[in-house]
């Protein structure tokens, strides 16, 4: 009677474990941009500097100007500042004046510059070289976020607009010749093919780059008459800081 075969070893293998259910306490990362989110932003700058005891005295398109104890700030479309300072003369004084009066508005900021009074007349100085850096020093420190956050948002909200007419920008410079750069020359119809490959060629090693990459390579694809050349391939790849090859655009 022959033994019943002996079965061979087989190795254990632990099953292969479920990928982890993503956990619903973090919620995904939202990307905010756009031109209303910058407005809220540049008004929660604005707001910061007037709980520092400024106040609006004039809006200019983009730009917002306060005025307070240290001057005037202007705050920039970008959430850049900048500072200006009383200068030294002199005025009448004239208590009687209207408080809507646009003479005792005048006075009102003058004394806070560090004036001496006196009957007839109001004399005041410049504000010393400390005095002006320490009022700006305190305005850049307690609105370090509010900057950082519309800094962050006017950047984004520009190069989404960019990427958004990109295409667009590209009819133009191949059809009429407008320059792809804000204040460039038109660009002449026999170099139109060569600032499109060098900007490709330009392009940063960065998201944003690297979108803007394939914007162009499909916009090459789908207009260009004829192959890219050798030569092309040899003078603009090498310009590239990614070491991308150009596409092989066969023409339409």
């Amino acid at each position: 009677m022959n033994p019943l075969p002996v079965p061979e070893p087989t190795e254990q293998v632990a099953p292969a474990p479920e990928p982890a259910a993503p956990d619903p306490a973090e919620p995904p990362e939202v990307v905010v941009w756009g031109r209303l989110a910058v407005d809220q932003a540049h008004d929660r700058l604005v707001r910061r500097i007037e709980e520092l005891g400024y106040r609006v005295v004039r809006r200019e398109d983009d730009t917002v100007v306060l005025r307070g104890s240290g001057g005037r700030v202007f705050v920039y479309e970008d959430g850049s500042l900048a500072f200006t300072h009383p200068v030294a003369g002199m005025v009448p004084s004239d208590p009687t004046l209207a408080s809507n009066d646009p003479q005792r508005d005048r006075l009102d900021n003058l004394r806070t510059a560090g004036m001496e009074s006196q009957r007839g007349a109001t004399g005041y100085v410049l504000p010393s070289a400390s005095r002006k850096q320490g009022s700006e020093l305190r305005v850049f420190e307690a609105t370090t976020e509010e900057r950082r956050d519309l800094g962050s948002l006017f950047e984004r909200t520009a190069q989404e607009e960019a990427l958004e007419s990109l295409a667009d920008r590209l009819d133009r410079l191949w059809t009429l010749g407008e320059p792809l750069s804000l204040g460039a020359p038109p660009v002449p119809e026999s170099d139109r093919r060569g600032v499109v490959l060098a900007w490709w060629a330009a392009r940063p090693d960065d998201p944003y780059g690297a979108r803007a990459t394939v914007i162009v390579e499909r916009w090459m694809a789908a207009t260009f008459p004829t192959p890219i050349t050798p030569a092309e391939r040899a003078r603009h790849e090498a310009d590239r800081a990614d070491g991308r090859a150009l596409p092989a655009v066969a023409g339409p």
